[in-house]
């Protein structure tokens, strides 16, 4: 076949379902698949999700098949490591993780040209959309190429030797204080885990070597940053503790994940006004998007919190401040008509910057919120800001994560998206999913060509 060059993909099978005893008495998920190491992401969206898709439930078929031919993309994409950039860090170890603050020199909310390039912060986005995007694939259709695909790509930045991140961050952005922004997405891995651990391709000794790096980079992070996040009512602070809870239950440290939790009742007082704002966030130049992106981190404080006993979905202060007031407070200004009468700054943010929190995760605290809180008003405001993409959203929705898809994630680094077929990857059999993905078009993918840790580290060794 012209212009074929016929490769061998790894396909790990085999392996036993670890078991998930994380926490005696946490809530679990009973049935077919073990979700109790899903800690921020919806197990019960999951779960109804799936159950939709088996039915053929109209309402979601027009999300499943975005997330299929998403999911074609992904199984394409990366590997992703540290060892991928040109720039050594001050250690001279490129295995250290290395960015650079994103608006240095450009102003608030403007993001910095150079906070694309050749730093570790896009590739690990890339790899935590990549991933997620698999995990749920493989979720929804049982097909185990796409959980190999998603293992391999964990196993790339996290465990292998050659091509790990160490679990550390002194050289994120100008201090690990402020740097702990960049590995927010780590609780979002965590939850990709805990579905992977359905499949037999992520493997005892994979788990084994995570959890071993969880712990390591708990250890390191906590000594360097507790102290500065630990009352702060900033957003920073608030993701610095999704990471911390998320990584503490993943590695079975019920007590920190407790303590974690604990605490942001005290910083909830800290971080709103009296009227549900986010004092930090409203003095910002993208006040509206830094208001949703904080609302978000504690949309995932509270859905761990439930799952620990902690109700901070119905926290108040003294004087009634609480979650809910703060997402009053944005919902009032949702839609394409009341958005215009925010009264606080709100700039574009650069040309090519895809961050847009009001977008990407309102909707899912919005749809989570009207369940927990038995508010229309919520559901409402959330089908105003997606408008006609609301269908498109569903799984998202469902699953509370960000509404946001590989290809929006600089589209011109990676994320090649040709036809590969008349029709998707997720229409063939598993059989006929394994046989195509053995066959990579040099000249349709040029950059795999050029970039190794796009092949598969087997390369050399007999397929199985």
């Amino acid at each position: 076949m012209k212009n074929l060059l016929f490769v061998a993909l790894l396909v790990l099978f085999g392996g036993n379902l670890l078991s998930s005893e994380l926490i005696k008495g946490r809530k679990t998920t009973t049935g077919e698949y073990n979700l109790a190491q899903v800690f921020c992401m919806s197990q019960e969206g999951l779960l109804e999700a799936k159950s939709a898709i088996k039915r053929n439930d109209p309402f979601i078929q027009t999300s499943f098949n975005k997330l299929c031919m998403q999911a074609d993309k992904a199984i394409v994409a990366g590997p992703f490591s540290v060892m991928q950039k040109n720039k050594i860090p001050p250690s001279g170890d490129k295995h250290d993780y290395m960015s650079v603050p994103p608006y240095a020199g450009t102003g608030d909310g403007l993001t910095n040209p150079d906070w694309w390039l050749d730093y570790d912060r896009v590739p690990l986005e890339k790899l935590t959309q990549s991933v997620e995007t698999l995990a749920l694939a493989y979720f929804f259709t049982d097909k185990q190429t796409y959980a190999s695909r998603a293992a391999l790509l964990l196993r790339t930045w996290f465990i292998d030797p050659e091509t790990r991140m160490n679990p550390d961050l002194e050289f994120a952005q100008k201090s690990t204080r402020v740097g702990i922004i960049d590995t927010r997405f780590l609780s979002r891995i965590i939850d990709c885990i805990g579905i992977l651990q359905n499949s037999g391709a992520w493997t005892k000794d994979d788990q084994k070597g995570m959890v071993k790096w969880c712990r390591q980079y708990l250890k390191n992070v906590m000594a360097r940053v507790d102290n500065d996040h630990m009352a702060s009512g900033h957003n920073i602070a608030s993701w610095y503790h999704v990471q911390m809870t998320s990584l503490a239950l993943y590695t079975d440290n019920a007590e920190l994940a407790h303590r974690l939790l604990e605490r942001t009742k005290t910083r909830i007082d800290t971080a709103l006004n009296s009227t549900g704002g986010f004092r930090r966030e409203l003095n910002r130049t993208r006040s509206l998007s830094y208001s949703c992106f904080h609302i978000y981190a504690l949309f995932n404080l509270a859905a761990m919190g439930e799952q620990m006993g902690i109700d901070l979905w119905n926290y108040r202060t003294k004087d009634g401040r609480g979650l809910e007031m703060a997402l009053d407070y944005i919902t009032k200004y949702s839609g394409s008509e009341n958005i215009q009468q925010w009264p606080h700054k709100e700039i574009e943010g650069a040309k090519g910057d895809w961050w847009n929190p009001y977008y990407d995760m309102l909707p899912s605290v919005l749809f989570h919120a009207a369940k927990v809180y038995q508010k229309e008003i919520y559901n409402t405001a959330m089908e105003q800001i997606l408008l006609d993409k609301v269908d498109e959203s569903q799984i998202q929705i469902m699953c509370g994560i960000p509404l946001r898809w590989i290809d929006t994630i600089d589209p011109n680094s990676g994320f090649d998206s040709p036809p590969l077929l008349p029709y998707g990857l997720h229409a063939l059999s598993e059989n006929q999913l394994t046989l195509l993905l053995t066959l990579v078009n040099w000249d349709v993918y040029p950059a795999i060509a050029e970039n190794p840790f796009r092949i598969p580290h087997d390369l050399q060794q007999t397929p199985r």
